[in-house]
């Protein structure tokens, strides 16, 4: 039934004979690599990785060095399905076949391999990785392919440098980065830069941050958002002016993670310094920033945002209030409370206000009496806050 005219069919031949199993179905199953249909190739492959039997590797290791290029097309995308790293020092060799479409197939098994790589990677199986010695085998070919005249070889290339994720393509990549003319290529090389991280890669970031294409700039905000340096921080806080909505985006969230991983003060400091522009766009992102921020930092952050109460500028003192307010940990109103006793009315005023919000009855008072405050916003707060307890005395005071 293996040669049923139907696909169908021989998908489901090729299924049932894996969940039957034994060794005797390796040979018809290797057989099927070689079938027009491509989920019935993609079937067999992975029947065949369940049997990790060392003789159906070698025969497509054999099989890569055949005369007919179907056949050693047929044995690359085999390898790629069944995503054996064992196979990397043989399609490597690939990348410099005679023919096009061989290499183009060999670069794509590749990056396949390499997510396979960062797979493992993830799942901390380090030494599955150091044993089949990924990145010092692959690289060098890998970095020859960035070069190649065909694009998708080129794009097959970085993703799998990206990958991998090893600091000897930085150099390689950042150069290519110059003369890429591929829009496509061009993002790829960008967003592996900021998986490989390093301080080495943020000049180059921070110049296509400013690229003229949105697309390329949306991925650079992201790229240093994921490396998470300060040096990137001022760059972003400029990108929430872009007038792409998502480059402004990328740059928020990069900023918060920059903030809550390197220095949250100095991000914070960017970002009211921001709320105080009169560049609505920018402001918006700014004032967006520090909630996400505030998810991770907890009361070693706290003070910074106290101390913002203290701005004259109302958009900082309204961020900073809406961000104590997200902060959820038990000392925080500790130190709320002790705040309390700040001679700054403006400290008193916010403090009361958050205080509130978390439930806490002695800042009745206070709330009571920003009622009276010239701010609308804190009246509207203090109004919502004491409508929330629903004591009869503060309905008296409401109407």
């Amino acid at each position: 039934m293996l040669k049923n005219k139907d696909s169908d069919v021989r998908r489901a031949v090729v299924e049932s004979l894996g969940n039957i199993g034994g060794s005797q179905i390796i040979e018809p199953l290797f057989n099927m690599l070689g079938d027009e249909d491509e989920m019935v190739r993609e079937n067999a492959s992975t029947v065949l990785k369940k049997f990790n039997d060392q003789r159906v590797m070698n025969a497509l290791f054999d099989a890569l060095e055949a005369q007919d290029k179907v056949i050693r097309l047929i044995a690359i995308e085999a390898l790629g399905n069944i995503s054996d790293l064992q196979a990397l020092p043989y399609i490597r060799k690939s990348l410099k076949d005679v023919t096009q479409e061989v290499r183009v197939k060999a670069a794509k098994t590749l990056e396949l391999i390499g997510k396979q790589a960062n797979y493992y990677y993830q799942n901390m199986e380090i030494s599955y990785i150091k044993d089949l010695d990924l990145g010092e085998r692959a690289i060098p070919q890998l970095i020859e392919a960035l070069k190649d005249e065909d694009v998708r070889i080129r794009s097959y290339a970085v993703l799998a440098l990206g990958h991998i994720r090893h600091e000897k393509a930085v150099k390689p990549l950042i150069e290519v980065l110059k003369d890429e003319q591929y829009l496509r290529v061009k993002k790829e090389i960008v967003i592996a830069l900021g998986k490989i991280g390093g301080t080495n890669v943020i000049e180059p970031l921070l110049k296509v941050l400013e690229d003229d294409d949105e697309s390329i700039r949306h991925v650079a905000a992201k790229a240093l958002g994921e490396i998470g340096d300060l040096l990137g921080a001022e760059p972003l806080i400029e990108a929430l002016k872009d007038s792409f909505e998502n480059v402004r985006n990328a740059a928020k969230y990069s900023l918060s993670d920059i903030g809550w991983r390197e220095g949250n003060e100095r991000v914070c400091d960017l970002l009211f310094e921001v709320l105080k522009d009169k560049n609505e766009i920018a402001n918006r992102g700014a004032r967006d920033t520090p909630y996400r921020i505030a998810k991770f930092i907890g009361v070693r952050g706290v003070s910074l945002f106290i101390k913002a109460l203290k701005d004259d500028n109302m958009e900082v003192r309204r961020a900073a209030v809406e961000v104590l307010e997200l902060i959820k940990d038990k000392q925080v109103i500790l130190i709320l409370i002790d705040a309390l006793k700040e001679e700054n009315k403006i400290v008193r005023k916010g403090v009361a206000i958050v205080l509130g919000d978390k439930g806490d009855g002695k800042t009745d008072e206070q709330l009571i009496e920003i009622l009276k405050d010239e701010s609308s916003w804190l009246q509207v707060k203090a109004a919502r806050i004491l409508g929330n307890k629903g004591s009869k005395l503060v309905m008296k005071i409401l109407i």
